[in-house]
């Protein structure tokens, strides 16, 4: 007996040294077939040489990818090396000795096989000869089984079982060798499930999906694509059978693939391994069909679907022809929009803007009343206009949007001014601005948001019989480059049910029918702010209680001005300054403390007259008296004025400076603020701006009581202004509207030129320099626009003039062709007179006066010889300041221009030339830094207010 039978392989052995290819480790790599023969040798006759059981047991351990297991006859395990180890989770030592092998197969599978080799050889076949009947008979056999690891988990292996004999021929054994084929049998699996879809796919589709391959000549030129597979759908669309396809070429059987480029767009496919989707015009058929094709490299070969869509093709030169027709359509209603536009707003121009002039002069009550309601039902016919316009522009899609820089504090102000007047004429209050942390230096589209709020504001004026209105601008959220700001709008009108809200944003919606026939409207309104909104990053929403008022909210995205910063700027500092807000109205209260606060100013507060005068008798009594008071005109207990009167009234208040808020439009009058010693006016709703100025002023002059005290007025009056000095030409050929336009400016303190069309304002331009033209853009003989262009091609490279366009149409393109033009800005008819406004503060023309009118009467007040003779050496000696600085700006000499300029500001300064001295300041700042880029532009501007000091000198300089 040799060694195999004397003792069972078993255990595990280090290999110490063997022949076959090592591995990386050192370890001897087998493949699985050659395991039977290795063993075999291990057996061989005593006479041969053989390999030691060592040896062996070290080539069996190295084969760790393959499980090896050997058997005796009667099934124990004799070999149990490390890859069955590994594969199975048992150790040889729990397996070797044992006779249990359906420890690791499954017992269902053992006896199918059984009874599958039963049937087959005619005799019972079960347990351990289940694995090795076949092998028993001389065949090897290879079979794929289910093992069960250790841990319970399942996989499938490949066995093949061998018998192993001695010299003799008896079986001594049986050699199992397992190879994991898990992974390889679901890929397997997973193929054929793909293949079945594949092929259900390309059986049920609709698109025709055809396989072609490559045939190229022997310098590997594409010559021809042969057909490889068809669906059944290409038999279809093809009307031909896979048969008379399948192995023939593409241009076999379509040659005319050449001429249609279709076979160009599939050689491109395969040489470029590119993916293309095209639509084809075949001519094979007839009548010729459209298809739309994909394809897609594979192999050296493509694969295309295609798809009929000749009756697509057929409904979109339908559509094409409806879409042309609809925009023909959607043009002529545009003109007829814009036409009637301007054929409606020229008479209502001359309509409201004549009342507008006209409610401006004397009348007794009944005329004014008859005035104000033809202004009242012309604007509202104009708003019916403005929101039909509007909406029309939204549903098409076409309103548009721009982006530049723009103050949101001046531009909230700007209209809640514009609208004090119909909260006036309500007898309710319009109050609130903007908090005062809020950025206001952003970038976005201005005229919108003016749109927005307006529709809002009067919105709540309209639905509140009283009360108040009140608008508080704050900031939500803050980036480095980005602003998101919540506008409210709060009103103390009829509110809104709750049944109206969920639809109050939809078109012709109002709270009910009943309000819509008191207070009028189209209800577009709410629709266009809810479009405005949306359109520029924001929503809208409303929170309201029947009865009590409502309250609607708008967030907005703007983005910074470039080089603003996040931070907010430190504000400026009163020190030991105090000042009582006297205010009834609690909006209008918590609004003035907030911005007295952001200056770091301590402050008190009253709500009536007598609770003011108690808290500054006690203050005074304390020996901290209040230096200031901002005192509301409307108060519960007394006026304002009255109030005033007291104050001024008691000794112990006598340091006490007074600034008076008025209602908009009722001025109080001169007699007025001298009873009650009133040192500043400011009208409500209050421009942040103007308060600060007015609180400067106050509290300068009573941190130094040393310098006599004069009265510095500060009040917004609506009769004429001095004389500006901005040269303005109005273009406008209808005698109506000129009256209206020179009116309003008349009113606003400017003069004005006219000319009836584009050719007058050319001969004009040739006699005269202008800094502003109102253009307006329909004209006979020659537009506005083309005016315009005219004079752009003469000033091309100097000089530009401000040219401001005014039109009755409002239509989508309107502004963007007047900008086109070479105009600067754009302001709608009728004109509106803070609209008008506003668009001439925008190009420049400053709001201040050339010269104080106060300190030239102080002047006056010390002597009429002496202020002739300071007028004499001023205008002999000041223009010569202004040689000076081009002279030094010429030699770069900035220590000479900073003299000049300083020396000049000093001299105007003594007029109140506040205009000249700013500009003087500028040229000083930039001489002293070393900056002379812009000067010479400076310089000029310096000039222009000189000129424009001195002739105001000689002619108002007396006072009357």
């Amino acid at each position: 007996m040799n060694e195999l039978t004397k003792a069972p392989l078993g255990g595990r052995s280090v290999p110490s040294n063997g022949g076959g290819r090592r591995g990386r480790t050192g370890q001897i790599v087998l493949a699985p077939a050659c395991v039977p023969e290795l063993v075999g040798a291990a057996r061989s006759a005593p006479d041969q040489p053989s390999m030691s059981m060592a040896g062996l047991q070290a080539v069996l351990d190295a084969a760790t990818h393959v499980a090896i297991i050997a058997f005796n006859p009667e099934g124990t395990i004799t070999v149990f090396n490390s890859g069955a180890e590994k594969m199975l989770g048992y150790t040889s030592e729990e397996m070797v000795g044992k006779t249990e092998s359906k420890l690791f197969h499954l017992e269902s599978e053992t006896i199918a096989r059984g009874v599958e080799l039963t049937n087959a050889i005619g005799r019972r076949v079960q347990g351990f000869d289940a694995y090795v009947e076949t092998a028993r008979n001389g065949e090897p056999e290879e079979q794929e089984w289910t093992y069960v690891r250790k841990d319970g988990s399942h996989l499938t292996v490949s066995l093949v079982v061998t018998a192993q004999h001695n010299t003799v021929g008896t079986i001594i054994g049986f050699l199992g060798v397992a190879t994991d084929v898990t992974a390889r049998k679901k890929a397997e699996q997973e193929s054929k499930v793909s293949g079945e879809r594949l092929n259900a796919i390309l059986n049920g589709s609709l698109d025709g999906v055809i396989v072609y391959e490559s045939i190229r000549d022997d310098a590997g030129v594409l010559r021809d694509l042969r057909f490889a597979m068809v669906n059944p759908a290409t038999e279809k669309l093809m009307r031909m059978d896979a048969y008379d396809l399948i192995g023939h070429t593409l241009l076999e059987i379509f040659p005319n693939v050449v001429a249609d480029g279709l076979f160009e767009k599939f050689s491109k496919i395969i040489a470029e391994n590119e993916t293309l989707d095209f639509e084809h015009l075949s001519h094979f058929t007839d009548p010729p069909r459209w298809y739309r094709l994909a394809g897609v490299k594979l192999g050296d070969g493509l694969a295309v679907s295609y798809g009929e869509i000749t009756v697509r093709k057929h409904y979109e030169e339908q559509l094409q022809g409806a879409k042309e027709r609809a925009e023909l359509a959607d043009s002529a209603k545009s003109d007829f929009l814009a036409n009637m536009s301007h054929e409606i707003r020229t008479p209502m121009n001359g309509v409201i803007g004549m009342t507008r002039l006209l409610l401006d002069t004397s009348m007794d009550a009944e005329q004014q009343g008859l005035a104000e309601t033809i202004r009242n039902s012309a604007e509202l016919l104009l708003g019916l206009i403005n929101d039909i316009l509007d909406f029309s522009k939204i549903e098409a899609g076409k309103l548009t949007f721009e982006e530049v820089d723009f103050d949101l504090r001046k531009l909230v102000e700007d209209t809640l001014e514009m609208m004090a007047g119909q909260a006036v004429a309500k007898g309710i209050e319009l109050v609130g601005g903007v908090d005062p942390e809020v950025p206001a230096k952003l970038r976005g589209d201005p005229g919108r948001v003016h749109q927005l709020l307006t529709n809002l504001v009067s919105n709540a004026i309209k639905f509140t019989q009283f009360g108040e209105v009140a608008i508080r601008v704050t900031t939500e959220m803050e980036t480095e480059s980005d602003v998101f700001v919540r506008v409210e709008i709060k009103d103390t009108g009829i509110g809104i049910r709750p049944e109206t809200r969920g639809r109050l944003f939809q078109s012709f919606v109002q709270e009910d029918s009943s309000t819509s026939r008191k207070f009028g409207g189209t209800g577009l309104g709410l629709a266009i702010c809810k479009s405005l909104a949306e359109a520029m990053n924001g929503t809208i929403g409303v929170e309201s209680t029947p009865g009590q008022g409502s309250t609607f909210w708008v967030t907005l995205k703007f983005s910074r001005q470039i080089g603003t910063s996040a931070l907010l700027q430190n504000p400026p500092d009163f020190a030991d300054a105090r000042v009582l807000i006297v205010e009834n109205n609690e909006t209008s209260r918590h609004f003035l403390q907030k911005q007295i606060v952001a200056w770091r100013i301590d402050n008190g507060c009253a709500r009536t007259g007598e609770e003011a005068l108690a808290m500054l008798h006690q203050a005074a009594a304390k020996n901290v008296p209040y230096p200031l008071a901002i005192i509301d005109t409307q108060l519960p207990d007394m006026d304002g004025i009255a109030l005033a009167q007291r104050i001024h009234a008691a000794p112990e208040l006598s340091e006490t400076r007074l600034i008076l808020l008025t209602p908009f439009g009722k001025p109080i009058q001169s007699a007025e603020f001298k009873k009650g010693s009133i040192a500043a006016c400011c009208v409500k709703p209050v421009r942040q701006s103007a308060l600060f100025d007015c609180v400067v002023q106050v509290l300068t002059k009573a941190a130094n009581p040393s310098e006599p005290w004069q009265r510095q007025l500060s009040i917004r009056s609506t009769g004429p202004l001095l004389a500006r000095r901005e040269r303005i030409l109005l273009a406008e050929d209808n005698m109506v509207n000129q009256k209206v336009a020179l009116g309003n400016l008349r009113k606003l303190g400017y003069r004005a030129d006219v000319a009836a069309n584009g050719l007058e304002v050319l001969h004009a331009l040739e006699s005269k320099q202008y800094d502003i033209i109102l253009m307006d853009c329909q004209m006979p003989e020659m537009d506005g626009y083309e005016a315009t262009k005219k004079i752009r091609q003469r000033e091309r490279g100097g000089h530009r003039t401000w040219i401001i366009a005014m039109t009755a149409n409002v239509m989508r393109g309107d502004r963007e062709k007047c900008l086109s033009a070479g105009m600067h800005d754009y302001i709608s008819k009728p004109l509106h007179r803070p609209e008008l406004r506003m668009a001439l503060e925008r190009c420049g023309a400053a709001p201040q006066e050339p010269l104080d009118g106060v300190v030239l009467s102080n002047l006056w007040e010390d002597g009429e010889g002496e202020i002739d003779e300071l007028i004499g050496l001023f205008t002999a000696s000041a223009p010569t300041y202004i040689s000076d600085m081009r002279r030094a700006l010429e030699k770069a000499s900035t220590a000479d221009l900073s003299m000049a300029a300083h020396t000049l500001k000093g001299s105007c300064s003594n007029f109140g030339a506040s205009s000249l001295r700013d500009v003087c300041i500028q040229i000083e700042q930039a001489g002293l830094g070393g900056n002379l880029n812009g000067i010479s532009k400076l310089i000029d501007s310096a000039g222009i207010e000189l000129s424009c000091l001195i002739e105001n000198l000689q002619s108002n300089c007396k006072p009357t």
